[in-house]
């Protein structure tokens, strides 16, 4: 009897949880068929919610002709969740510290190469680039540890980037909050 109770309390502890009610709740480990399964407590318990801001945004399709040295802006936000994606200057105003993840990409035009770079505070910090053969594809990836109100944005530093109007994207720029500071 002894060895059945603690063996009871010992799989109760290792299965604490949390219900809709905020109320600590034993759960088995076993489809909640056991003997302490669904058994509740009366003592009340604060309930941990996910305070992770969530910081992301993806735009796409550069203005026509651009040439270099030239900040790029885009015609479309796809998402701008948290607000830091400003529109009428195509750059990332950074709403929350933390760590980042950047990705961007670029097609060269047929007759000229591309160095596509993403400025952070007016230092680049990776770049992309791709040759004149045809119409080539380059992206990058980049993270970078941030503080509220830094300024990300891409500039073409070298060269021509293709894109035609109309519903068909080649530039494309995304971030997102990996891990708040």
């Amino acid at each position: 009897m002894a060895v059945t109770l603690i063996w009871m309390v010992l799989v109760g502890l290792l299965a604490i949880g949390i219900d809709s009610e905020e109320h600590s709740t034993f759960n088995t480990l076993h489809n909640e068929t056991g003997p302490l399964a669904n058994v509740s407590t009366n003592a009340t318990t604060k309930r941990q919610r996910d305070v992770t801001p969530h910081v992301s945004f993806n735009v796409k399709r550069a203005t026509d002709k651009l040439t270099a040295v030239a900040h790029v802006h885009f015609q479309e936000v796809v998402t701008n969740t948290g607000g830091g994606w400003d529109n009428t200057t195509s750059e990332f105003v950074v709403p929350v510290a933390g760590r980042y993840l950047f990705i961007f990409g670029a097609i060269s035009d047929q007759t000229s190469n591309f160095a596509l770079s993403l400025t952070h505070n007016g230092v680049n910090r990776a770049t992309a680039y791709a040759t004149t053969t045809t119409l080539e594809y380059a992206s990058t990836s980049v993270t970078l540890d941030l503080y509220t109100l830094d300024r990300i944005y891409l500039q073409l530093q070298q060269g021509r980037i293709h894109e035609r109007p109309g519903e068909e994207t080649f530039t494309t720029f995304v971030g997102y909050l990996l891990v708040p500071w």
